[in-house]
């Protein structure tokens, strides 16, 4: 949500209030900055998916984010989990299958190509989840 415009410097926040998991903040020529929050169930991951075009780039903001990462073979294997440091810069490289798991009250920054969706991107179910329930570990 755009807050305010001072001297040619947009200054934009994420809004807690709108209730999205996903909040695309601000858009410019190919790229994208983007929110992801824990608004969500915080349960396992039970899907994986993978951008065929385009890196990429998750910041933990605050909290606690798990990424899973299956490598970039034609399905996802030998899942990796990674535990997100904050303000670290994590690139999910173009063609990893990847998911994450973000805990409630916590906030990711995401960067990616803005025409990043799911006609250039491929989701796989899993055969079995993978992370735990955040309301097993609170």
């Amino acid at each position: 949500m755009k807050l305010s415009e001072t001297n040619g410097i947009d200054i934009y926040e994420y809004d807690k209030s709108a209730g999205k998991s996903f909040q695309p903040l601000v858009q410019f020529g190919d790229w994208r900055v983007a929110a992801a929050s824990g608004n969500g169930s915080g349960g396992p991951t039970t899907a994986m998916s993978r951008h065929m075009e385009t890196d990429e780039v998750f910041v933990l903001l605050k909290g606690s984010c798990t990424i899973f990462a299956g490598g970039n073979g034609d399905n996802s294997a030998d899942i990796t989990p990674v535990e997100m440091e904050p303000l670290r810069l994590y690139n999910i490289r173009r063609g990893t299958w990847h998911a994450r798991t973000i805990a409630p009250g916590s906030l990711v920054l995401v960067i990616e190509n803005r025409l990043t969706g799911d006609f250039n991107s491929e989701t796989e179910e899993l055969e079995r989840p993978v992370g735990l329930h955040f309301s097993d570990i609170i």
